[in-house]
């Protein structure tokens, strides 16, 4: 079981889960691909990853797009234990 640091919001009428992913995750395509995925299987709402840096990186375009408008510390983050 991994901790992974997710907040829940509305974008755009939108439920969605924004995750922060360490940077080597961001750098490396096929495992932010794969990280991407598994979240989302596992949260069953579209998911947005955020780099360490506040880079917007991975999910539905619109979605990172809309948030690009909001700053990461905005966001009511907690701790989540998922099996991924």
């Amino acid at each position: 079981m991994s901790v992974w640091t997710i907040a829940r919001t509305n974008v755009q009428g939108i439920n969605c889960a924004v995750v922060s992913v360490k940077d080597h995750i961001v750098a490396n395509g096929p495992l932010l691909e794969q990280v991407g995925r598994a979240l989302n299987s596992q949260l069953r709402v579209p998911v947005v990853l955020v780099s360490e840096a506040n880079r917007w990186t991975f999910g539905p375009q619109a979605l990172i797009d809309a948030l690009q408008h909001v700053h990461p510390q905005q966001l009511p983050w907690r701790q989540v234990h998922l099996p991924i």
